[in-house]
């Protein structure tokens, strides 16, 4: 990680903010334009709160020195501050580390300056606020940030390059940060006084329409406040306070205030009243379902609020058991899955719960929740919108919510700004834990390199393959480097950690030796064969211009060898194909200037898991090639520590016209219902070569098994989709006909395509080992490694099953979502493993199981556990215990609804509705669960809260940019 000192010079403070977001402000718009740093704000008048900004995980370009200088100071500085207690004994603790920090900021101060000056000299108190901040010091954070806010002047030399109005804008986004870090550790308090610090600044130009606009976002801020931390009375009562003053007016509040508002009570604070004097559960309900009917009539005497809040009032009525109001309700509501083929209410489940419910209904409430950003609210074609926030600066799809070793809820994410490379909440109470300073990353489970940008100058390990048996596992290691014109380059160390061995694998120069080897070897065949035409540029002094001459192989040797010992890019397109190479030559045409030289690049673009062992890195090393395009395999095989040291590459073929690349078509599954890496033993590659497609099958050793070559045809192919065992197999639509068939590829029996023949096949999905094809008149199911037709004898669906056909109706969407090996006890007593899948058809979830093994007789049974009608489209399922049950989430909107939520519902095994929590927003939610034992506290304290207590807890993100928590059993 390199900082370029003279990037800096010459540019505004103000600059290396400029990834502010305004709550007020078009961030899509902003996000294409990052130069407008006050966006859409009037230049006048200050009409938008400044936060940091960041879409996606991505950060702007403009904030890379601050967050370079952010993780340089936290690395320097000490872990501890110690001090010698005998050399000063009548000196306090206290004020002995006190003493002793800031003398390591001083050393620390010093040796940066003397490299950076300038950078040093405006960013160095900010970023060591951010340091504090990432270690837990929040009293000397907070004091260096109202510090920074204090010392702006809009009179001085620097704040007169800026707009009249932007030193107060720099000054609230400071009082801001300091909010938000109080609000991140728990004191929502402080951090109210810090967003109306921010507003007064704000407020003190500018004309009265803004003022409103300022206060009216510092409220936001203020109530979001409340809305995290342990979800009890107390933060309810004052999130509900804090939202009544931000709707106080409903004329003058934005629609999607309002719908942020209703969020907050219905889902952070579900089945929280703010009544102080109910004491039981089912009065607690009760009066939260009321108050929250009461709420809603209120603002949808609006006639601009009913839009998107009607499906809110229909949902409190659905609760309370009152049919006939809700169905009105539901008909103003635009949506497509609001009706089903019966024409009864989609939020019929919720009243037959709440009818036949002898106690209270079953509400599903947050037992706490954490938020690292701020609650956004933006404006998009004049309609008002709460951004669906990011949980952090960088994350990981999957997010991979898990217990570490040492007891924390973390995950796949990390901030930038404070500096904190692995975030630690207490998986009872949700708060952030301080574990390591500086922090250290956790290996992600994930790679972190499909994304580009400053995120990534951090070195983040990727735990590429683990086996806890053998207590042997491997991480990916990427390194970035910040070159002087932007440009990304990547190394890439894997790691090899077991009790016998540690080592690290330097696969970027194990891939540059051998595609040396391999393009010369290409190059050399192909210009023998006359395939092949060399090219060299040279200058005309009596013409005063370049021209081509013909070039000898050697020549180009001797230029490619040159490329491979600067390290510059000598990719087989750019020495032997492109225009001739002069790179590092001085050519009087390009005005004596020496060609810019592209450093040899490595791009990771995915990784995948196959067999009992094997991991198989995906990778791009041509600059001819799109970016995301794999040119390049890496075969890993883990089973032993020999075998690791000995990668096995492949290169594409290079050659005449388009650069060839593999695309992968059957990488197994590792978050939902499909097949696992365990169910597969080969994996298949699609390379379009002109009119053919060559598909490439290969073992768990990187060995090539398979090779087929098939004319592509646009109205009948067959594109590999899924593996199972040694066989992989795919849909094929025969669009000129009604009939289509699934073909498959049996590579451990080397026989050539099988197929099974369908009538007007529409999609297939696969679990595990049962294969689910959508036609137009019913269901089929399939057995993975043989394509036979399963049956379902001992089904409790009330759904007509004959001849492997399930569901002998047309479906709209049918998947597969989540999937579990457990096992049962058969009629003999004896353990079978069973996959427990979670299977949707249309509105319908069931519960599924299969033996994980065929009998001699033929392929095994499917059984129909269970199934319910959520009268909705279903986004996420996780299944997660015999005792608990499963968890599906459901929505009613159109995917391009800008008030777009989902719904929670919990499942027991047996079809019941257990538990619901209303109105998350946009998935994936990333659900985790897990049997805590409790933590171990003194028996006479008495608590009102059951957060530390034995029993399930169920850990996702809200969809509203948080982690959050509820405890099932």
């Amino acid at each position: 990680m390199g900082i370029n000192e003279k990037d800096f010079c010459g540019k505004e403070i103000f600059s290396y903010f400029a990834n502010e977001r305004f709550i007020t402000e078009d961030v899509v718009q902003r996000k294409d334009n990052p130069s407008e740093h006050i966006g859409n704000v009037n230049r006048e008048t200050i009409r938008s709160l400044p936060v940091k900004y960041c879409s996606n995980g991505e950060t702007f370009s403009n904030h890379w020195h601050l967050v370079a200088l952010v993780h340089t100071i936290d690395l320097m500085l000490p872990v501890s501050f110690k001090h010698d207690s005998c050399s000063s004994p009548d000196i306090s603790d206290d004020v002995a580390i006190s003493r002793a920090r800031q003398t390591a900021v001083i050393k620390v101060k010093i040796a940066l300056k003397a490299r950076y000056p300038k950078l040093v000299e405006h960013l160095f108190d900010t970023a060591l606020a951010y340091v504090w901040w990432g270690r837990g010091q929040l009293p000397q954070a907070s004091q260096m940030l109202y510090q920074a806010a204090k010392n702006i002047d809009p009179l001085s030399a620097d704040m007169k390059k800026m707009k009249s109005f932007e030193p107060y804008l720099l000054k609230a986004m400071y009082l801001n940060e300091a909010g938000l870090m109080y609000s991140m550790f728990g004191d929502p308090r402080a951090a109210a006084k810090c967003y109306h610090h921010a507003a007064d600044v704000s407020c003190s130009t500018g004309s009265l329409e803004s003022q409103e606009w300022l206060v009216l976002q510092s409220l936001i801020l203020t109530a979001a406040a409340w809305d995290q931390g342990l979800m009890d009375k107390k933060s309810a009562v004052n999130s509900c306070s804090g939202w009544n003053a931000v709707t106080a007016s409903p004329k003058d509040c934005p629609l999607e205030v309002a719908c942020a508002a209703m969020d907050a009570f219905l889902c952070f604070h579900a089945g929280m009243s703010t009544d102080p004097c109910i004491k039981s559960r089912e009065d607690e309900i009760r009066a939260w379902l009321y108050e929250a009917k009461a709420k809603l009539e209120n603002l949808l005497k609006i006639p601009s609020m009913s839009q998107s809040l009607n499906l809110h009032y229909a949902f409190v009525l659905a609760m309370l058991g009152l049919e006939s109001e809700s169905l009105h309700v539901l008909r103003r509501f635009p949506a497509r899955q609001i009706w089903d083929s019966t024409r009864s209410s989609v939020l019929q489940p919720l009243i037959d719960v709440s009818r036949t419910q002898t106690t209270c209904f079953p509400v599903l409430s947050m037992l706490w929740r954490r938020q690292c950003s701020y609650p956004i609210v933006s404006k998009k074609n004049s309609f008002y919108y709460i951004c669906v926030n990011v949980l952090a600066d960088r994350q990981g799809e999957p997010l991979n919510l898990h217990i570490n070793d040492e007891g924390y809820l973390t995950g796949d994410l990390y901030l930038n700004l404070p500096s904190m490379r692995g975030l630690h909440l207490d998986p009872y109470n949700g708060s952030v834990c301080i574990v390591h300073t500086p922090s250290i990353s956790e290996p992600w489970q994930q790679s972190p390199c499909k994304h580009y940008g400053i995120e990534e100058l951090l070195p983040m390990p990727c735990c590429i393959y683990s086996d806890t048996k053998q207590h042997v596992s491997a991480n990916l290691v990427t390194i970035q480097q910040l070159e002087r014109n932007c440009y990304f380059n990547q190394s890439f160390y894997v790691q090899w950690k077991s009790p016998e061995h540690f080592h690290h694998l330097n696969l970027r120069k194990i891939i540059r030796q051998r595609l040396k080897e391999h393009i010369l070897k290409q190059a050399r065949e192909c210009y023998d064969n006359g395939e092949l035409t060399l090219k060299k540029l040279v200058y005309d002094d009596s013409k005063g211009r370049d021209h081509c001459e013909k070039s000898s192989f050697e020549e180009k040797k001797k230029k490619f060898d040159e490329h491979y010992e600067r390290g510059w890019d000598f990719s087989y397109s750019h020495i032997f194909q492109d225009y001739p190479c002069i790179c590092g030559e001085r050519i009087k045409a390009k005005l004596n200037k020496y060609p810019v030289k592209a450093k040899f690049d490595i791009r990771l673009n995915n990784v995948a898991r196959y067999g009992k062992a094997t991991v198989v890195l995906m990778l791009n090393v041509s600059h001819k090639n799109w970016i995301q395009s794999n040119d390049t395999l890496v075969f890993l095989d883990m089973s032993s520590f020999e075998a690791f040291c000995k990668p096995v590459i492949h290169f594409v073929e290079h050659g005449k016209g388009t650069a060839r690349v593999f695309e992968p078509t059957t990488i197994p599954s590792t978050v939902y219902g499909g097949p696992s890496h365990q169910d597969v033993n080969v994996i298949g590659f699609v390379t379009p070569d002109g009119r053919n497609t060559v598909v490439t099958v290969f073992d768990e050793f990187g060995t090539v098994v398979k090779t087929s070559s098939e004319a592509r045809n646009a109205n009948n192919s067959c594109i590999l989709t899924h593996g199972v065992g040694s066989t992989l197999f795919g849909l094929v639509i025969d669009k000129d006909e009604e009939m289509g068939r699934i073909e498959a590829l049996d590579v451990k029996k080397n026989t050539r395509w099988n197929s099974v023949d369908l009538f007007q096949p529409k999609e297939m999905v696969v679990g595990h080992n049962t294969i689910f094809v959508q036609t137009l008149t019913a269901l089929v199911l399939l057995d993975a490694p043989t394509l036979l037709q399963i049956d379902i004898p001992f089904s409790n669906a009330k759904d007509e099953v004959s001849d492997g056909q399930w569901l002998n109706k047309e479906l709209q969407a049918i998947n597969v979502l989540a999937s579990k090996k457990i096992t049962r006890l058969d009629l003999s007593g004896k353990e079978v493993e069973l996959y427990r899948i979670i299977f949707t058809a249309d509105t319908k979830v069931y519960l599924l199981d299969r033996p994980c093994q065929n009998s001699d007789e033929g392929p095994s049974h499917l059984n129909v556990v269970t199934e319910v009608d959520v009268r909705g489209i279903v986004t996420e399922a996780c299944y997660i215990s015999e005792e608990v049950g499963f968890v599906v989430t459901v929505t009613l909107n159109e995917k391009a609804d800008s008030c777009y939520r989902e719904h929670l519902y919990w499942y027991s095994n047996h079809g019941d509705l257990r538990g619901f929590l209303p109105f998350l927003g946009k998935g994936p939610h990333h659900f985790y669960s897990v049997h805590l034992c409790g933590k171990e506290t003194d028996t006479e304290m008495v608590t009102d809260t059951q957060t530390d207590t034995q029993g399930w807890y169920l850990y996702f993100t809200d969809g509203h940019g948080a982690i959050c928590c509820t405890k099932l059993l």
